[in-house]
């Protein structure tokens, strides 16, 4: 099973004229993030460019590489398992 989660940031998240609410944005999809990646996925972070057609076969090319790791690092996991360091 890979263990993928594909996030999607666009720009406005960050293009807040009050530099606080910025700060409490990012902090909390860094929060967010943490969790994801406790229960074992791998996360992936995306923006508008990546998705531009002119990127397309570099952005594809990027899953790819990220699903092989996903696969390499939780591919030996099953459903209520853990992972050791």
């Amino acid at each position: 099973m890979q263990r993928l989660v594909v996030e999607f940031d666009g720009r406005v998240t960050y293009d807040d004229d009050d530099e606080d609410e910025a700060r409490t944005t990012v902090w909390a999809q860094k929060k967010r993030e943490l969790k994801v990646r406790d229960l074992g996925y791998h996360v992936v972070r995306l923006t508008w460019a990546d998705l531009a057609p002119e990127n397309a076969e570099r952005t594809a090319a990027r899953l790819r590489r990220e699903l092989a790791r996903a696969q390499r690092l939780y591919g030996h996991l099953s459903v209520g398992s853990s992972r050791t360091p």
